[in-house]
């Protein structure tokens, strides 16, 4: 198993793309092929790097999961790597993340991300700091490690995971780099119901957790510049989209049952605890504009906690 197609979903984003591809050229395993998902309305004429075989897939449709099934379907590698466009990798990426794949004798891993240098394990915060207060409330139940689920449907994000050596399991992948096993949409396929940015990857993880190991590489490392524009939403819709589609894995694909009281609860504390810190650096003046960021993040946060499970916008 060494064949690995690179799928790469943009909207928008030329040069983000470019300098991508010169970091996939640069590789020490290079993919059988890359395919460029586009929803840009114009044709864009990228600049490709001599030695990649390269496609350019036109989408009619701006829609993240709708781009990485029709990448998929096109896909002839035996690894599907997927790449946000605005990441880049060191490198030895795809041959660390290959290495996972080689040693599963078993075959029950399905999926494997990669470790974002220059955005996880970079601060001393530690995710025990705010979860304890909601352990103590009955509403945490986890293990507080960094790329878990608890019981109750909250996610302990991928950004405070501490540089490591070798693999680790995880509940989740991070949606800017993850390479899956082609078997594993045999039976799957990327959520369309999902529609908006945020959240996809984390369902997507859930969908497949039932009958694949889902892993971090924490080898294969790559940096990820969450580069303005492309198809990212507002501050409030973004957040609100993401408390979703949380809700909705909890309802769909909850570990032990489907209630999502206790994660509801979660999000409407942490929209009032969001809109103190808002107000604290409004009265600074110093971050007013921030402050407005971190008030919209809330009322997302609020709106979302109230919202209907079912995906609709």
């Amino acid at each position: 198993m060494n064949s690995v197609s690179v799928i790469i979903c943009t909207y928008r984003r030329q040069k983000w793309v470019e300098d991508l591809l010169e970091s996939v050229s640069k590789q020490t395993v290079l993919p059988i092929e890359v395919l460029i998902v586009d929803s840009t309305p114009d044709t864009i004429d990228y600049t490709l790097p001599q030695g990649l075989r390269t496609d350019l897939i036109k989408s009619d449709v701006m829609q993240l999961t709708y781009q990485r099934n029709m990448g998929v379907r096109a896909a002839k590698g035996e690894i599907i790597l997927h790449l946000d466009d605005d990441t880049y990798l060191r490198p030895d990426f795809i041959e660390q993340v290959l290495k996972v794949f080689l040693a599963d004798e078993a075959k029950t891993i399905g999926a494997v991300s990669g470790y974002v240098t220059n955005q996880w394990g970079i601060s001393e915060l530690a995710p025990e700091i705010s979860l304890k207060w909601f352990q103590r409330l009955g509403i945490y139940d986890g293990d507080y490690a960094p790329g878990s689920i608890s019981p109750s449907g909250i996610f302990v994000e991928l950004n405070a995971l501490q540089p490591f050596k070798g693999i680790g399991k995880t509940d989740f992948l991070s949606g800017c780099s993850f390479a899956v096993r082609a078997e594993v949409y045999n039976n799957f396929q990327h959520p369309e119901v999902i529609n908006k940015y945020g959240g996809e990857d984390k369902i997507f993880s859930r969908m497949i957790a039932g009958d694949w190991e889902l892993y971090i590489a924490g080898d294969a490392e790559l940096e990820h510049y969450s580069a303005p524009g492309g198809a990212r939403q507002s501050n409030y819709k973004e957040t609100k989209s993401t408390v979703k589609f949380h809700l909705y894995a909890k309802k769909i694909y909850g570990k032990n049952d489907s209630n999502t009281t206790k994660l509801r609860l979660y999000y409407i504390l942490s929209a009032l605890r969001i809109f103190g810190i808002s107000m604290l650096m409004f009265l600074s003046i110093v971050k007013f504009r921030k402050s407005k960021i971190w008030f919209m993040r809330s009322v997302g946060y609020l709106s979302g906690a109230l919202s209907r499970v079912d995906i609709d916008e």
